[in-house]
């Protein structure tokens, strides 16, 4: 079997098909990889947009690394595979989702705050409540500083 003939036996949706074929990291679908140490044909790479790594020896093998099997996930407690923080890879997929909608409320002018409320708490939007767009712990850094300086105030020096 030559290398070209191996090409054309990977089942389809392997990490071999995904990495070797349709070129792209197998958990997010982008190609842009960076290049890690290399022990004999073999190389390590780790996707440069989700942070997946791979062992790779084209076209004969590729098998995803930093993972632990059987272990329950710190996020959604199923038992199964997970990467080194201890997330599964549905949570690792709906995090990066949840991340892009931050974003989007941030940029569509609503504080960091807000933006994680609609997304994570209750949705409701608090810029209406602070429409200066002021971010509402503001107010309770500003509360905490005069408390302070009253302090500082009725302090009597000692002699």
């Amino acid at each position: 079997m030559t290398i070209s003939d191996r090409a054309w036996d990977i089942a389809e949706h392997t990490l071999e098909y995904m990495l070797f074929v349709e070129k792209k990291c197998p958990d997010c679908g982008k190609f842009d990889f960076l290049e890690g140490p290399r022990g004999g044909l073999a190389v390590n790479i780790k996707c440069t947009n989700c942070g997946s790594e791979f062992n790779v020896c084209p076209p004969w093998f590729a098998e995803q690394i930093g993972l632990m099997h059987n272990t329950r996930c710190l996020q959604c407690g199923e038992i199964g595979t997970v990467d080194y923080l201890g997330i599964c890879r549905t949570c690792t997929k709906r995090n990066r989702e949840d991340q892009k909608k931050i974003a989007q409320h941030i940029k569509d002018g609503h504080t960091e705050h807000c933006a994680k409320r609609l997304v994570w708490g209750d949705g409701e939007c608090e810029c209406k409540a602070f429409p200066e767009k002021r971010d509402p712990m503001e107010l309770v850094k500003t509360i905490i500083r005069l408390q302070k300086n009253r302090r500082q105030r009725n302090e009597v020096p000692k002699m």
